[in-house]
């Protein structure tokens, strides 16, 4: 009984695993559709912002929430679609994405593809985890053999490994950075 038990999760969760490595998608700076199906659609533009944690600093989104990047993705193309952006949801936007402190908004695009309009910031589509619950906590962090990894601010990816128990704080705007506004919360 426990071992049939077993085969069945481990088959979910080859499925949910697999089902990151598929799809294709294109760049564009034109708006599209939002995605009727992602918790992380919304009708204003997203906020993409720093936050400082015990990775470095780190972009997060507009609610505080770490951002991570799929090595398997381009900036032309997201695989992470379908079972697999239930447990990474992307960010989409609908319109333009905005940086917040600490952002190159020149770094900042859309993919238009399966995922609706996902933001992507230097070549790397981003998304969310599921299982982070609180703004700060990095659970995703070398996530399934090492491929999920959050982004620094330059948009280089972090290989450090995520503490135990970790915290992000917003970094506040820099001047001059084209923030447009409060921390999101």
């Amino acid at each position: 009984m426990k071992k049939g038990l077993m085969v069945l999760v481990l088959l979910g969760m080859s499925g949910v695993l697999a089902a990151c490595g598929g799809g294709g998608s294109s760049v564009s700076a034109k708006p599209a559709a939002k995605s009727a199906s992602s918790p992380t659609t919304t009708t204003a533009p997203a906020t993409v912002m720093t936050a400082n944690s015990s990775l470095g600093t780190i972009l997060v989104a507009a609610n505080g929430r770490t951002l991570y990047e799929l090595d398997e993705d381009t900036p032309t193309m997201s695989r992470c679609t379908g079972a697999c952006a239930m447990l990474w949801p992307p960010l989409t936007v609908a319109g333009q994405p905005v940086g917040g402190g600490g952002v190159t908004q020149s770094q900042l695009s859309v993919l238009n593809g399966p995922n609706g309009a996902q933001v992507v910031y230097a070549g790397h589509p981003l998304y969310e985890f599921s299982q982070d619950t609180a703004a700060g906590d990095v659970r995703g962090q070398n996530f399934a053999n090492n491929i999920w990894h959050v982004l620094s601010a330059t948009g280089q990816v972090v290989m450090t490994a995520a503490p135990t128990t970790t915290t992000a704080v917003p970094s506040s705007p820099s001047s001059g950075s084209g923030s447009s506004g409060g921390m999101g919360y």
